[in-house]
């Protein structure tokens, strides 16, 4: 069944027993599209939205800026240290991977993984 916006509306009203026409619903109506949107980019995986970005670490760090210049990050799916600190050029240096998984894993393994005990919260 294909939609146009107004059947859209019309029928995600009646499916939570609201009038089409209720400004409360009218008000909500542009953050439940939001949000189902946002919803389908973080489990579909789209190839094209998927973006590489570098940036700086601070020493004595473990919090990381994530650049909006590639866009909105939706979900950081991996993730690399290049060390020596200074190294800009990936090739120089050696990456250090905290990448398994990193999606499925806890703050506790994170930590661990890429720990910094002079840093306080992730």
């Amino acid at each position: 069944m294909s939609l146009t916006y107004s059947t859209f509306v019309t029928s995600l009203a009646n499916l939570i027993s609201v009038e089409p026409t209720d400004p409360g619903y009218l008000t909500a109506l542009p953050n439940i599209i939001d949000d189902a949107e946002q919803r389908l980019y973080r489990e579909l995986d789209l190839l094209s939205t998927m973006v590489t970005a570098t940036g700086l670490l601070t020493s004595g760090s473990r919090k990381f800026t994530l650049p909006t210049t590639s866009g909105t990050f939706v979900v950081v799916e991996e993730f690399n240290v290049i060390t020596p600190a200074g190294i800009t050029n990936p090739e120089l240096g050696e990456r250090v991977a905290c990448d398994i998984g990193l999606e499925q894993r806890l703050r506790p393994w994170i930590a661990h993984r890429c720990d910094d005990t002079a840093a306080a919260g992730l």
